[in-house]
């Protein structure tokens, strides 16, 4: 992952741009309601001809009122995640996460359904519309993470994958 000029351990723009598009695309095909497109980072302004492209600043737009932050209230060195509320096409919650690994080696993107905590009371009828929706989020925040791992974006899954991998290769080395 080639490092961000403005902290190494966020990904760079076109990783952030090539998650958000995936993820938008599945989550609602080509038309994104106004509410998800007004949370998007701004389009760089095109150059002038003979001019170098004009930049983005991955920072500033993460740090901004558009993205969601865990805990909320630091700099950005303190940061653990941040959250783009986009939704998807049944439930308006669903979020897309850029999440610090441990020791603060990276980050790596996720889904979050944003609805484990949603209940109704057993025997409601709103308990059988709640399940489905709960496993519609599922199914939809798997497509996006497979998406991703096929952009070979880093995801909390390949990350998880890779520790097991590392831990199993390491159980198995011979003894010094």
């Amino acid at each position: 992952m080639e490092p961000s000029t403005s902290n190494p351990c966020l990904p760079p723009e076109s990783e952030v741009r090539a998650a958000i598009e995936v993820y938008l695309e599945l989550a609602y095909g080509p038309e994104v309601p106004a509410g998800a497109a007004a949370r998007l980072p701004p389009e760089a302004p095109p150059a002038e001809p003979g001019e170098s492209p004009a930049t983005f600043d991955l920072v500033q737009w993460l740090m901004s009122d558009a993205v969601e932050r865990t805990p909320r209230a630091v700099g950005l060195a303190q940061v653990r995640s941040f959250a783009l509320r986009l939704g998807n096409r049944q439930f308006p919650h669903m979020k897309l996460r850029l999440a610090l690994l441990p020791g603060g080696r990276g980050y790596v993107f996720d889904v979050d359904c944003h609805d484990a905590l949603l209940a109704a009371r057993p025997g409601s009828p709103d308990q059988a519309l709640l399940a489905e929706l709960k496993k519609k989020n599922a199914a939809l925040a798997s497509a996006i993470t497979a998406a991703w791992e096929q952009l070979h974006l880093p995801t909390n899954k390949s990350y998880l994958r890779a520790m097991i991998a590392q831990r199993k290769q390491a159980a198995s080395a011979p003894a010094p």
